[in-house]
């Protein structure tokens, strides 16, 4: 089994629903570090082999990372609204109930 294979519906079912959450965005984060991973790869070879730090592409490798950041963090929201939609966690804070054990005073 690969790492964003993780069977989330099959956690979510046995450990409920925050944990089957987790680890549906592990297993998204794991398959969406992929891209990343391999062009971090890519400018750690090439700064080997050229024995230098500073390489042409270089920030086009910074652009490609900060826009992965923010596609992302946009992919994330909607596969979580739509696990939460699923799944109907939809209104799952207004259903928890405060336990009197962690109020503060």
């Amino acid at each position: 089994m690969w790492p964003w294979e993780t069977p989330s519906e099959e956690i979510r079912g046995y450990l409920g629903e925050e944990v089957g959450l987790y680890f549906s965005f592990l297993s998204f984060l794991t398959m969406t570090l992929v891209l990343p991973g391999l062009m971090g790869l890519a400018t750690f070879i090439g700064q080997q082999s050229e024995q230098t730090l500073q390489l042409v592409w270089l920030p086009g490798v910074a652009i490609a990372v900060a826009l992965f950041a923010a596609l992302f963090m946009e992919g994330w929201k909607r596969q979580q609204s739509t696990k939460a939609m699923i799944w109907g966690m939809s209104s799952f804070e207004e259903e928890e109930h405060l336990r009197a054990e962690y109020m503060t005073s």
